[in-house]
């Protein structure tokens, strides 16, 4: 079976999805903390952020064979960029 060998727009759907759900993540970890106690703060981020494996991991490893893959036409926006979560929850400070 031969090797897939995907290209730009496979590399900015998966930034786009990856990003989306580290930050929807986000969101809802400051809510468990603000709703149900900072005890509960951190472990839904830690699925983003610690560990390898972690989504910043793959986010970091699709991220460095983008760069290899399409020199000329990969940025750091396709895995870090401006897309926000579409998400129903709502952080109040």
């Amino acid at each position: 079976m031969a090797k897939y060998n995907p290209t730009i727009d496979d590399y900015r759907k998966a930034g786009k999805e990856l990003k989306e759900i580290s930050d929807a993540l986000v969101v809802l970890d400051v809510w468990i903390a603000n709703t149900f106690g900072k005890k509960y703060g951190l472990k839904a981020v830690g699925l983003t952020h610690s560990k390898k494996g972690s989504i910043a991991q793959v986010r970091s490893d699709l991220e460095d064979e983008m760069f290899k893959d399409f020199p000329d036409d990969a940025n750091f926006d396709v895995f870090y960029g401006e897309t926000s979560p579409e998400s129903d929850l709502k952080v109040e400070v």
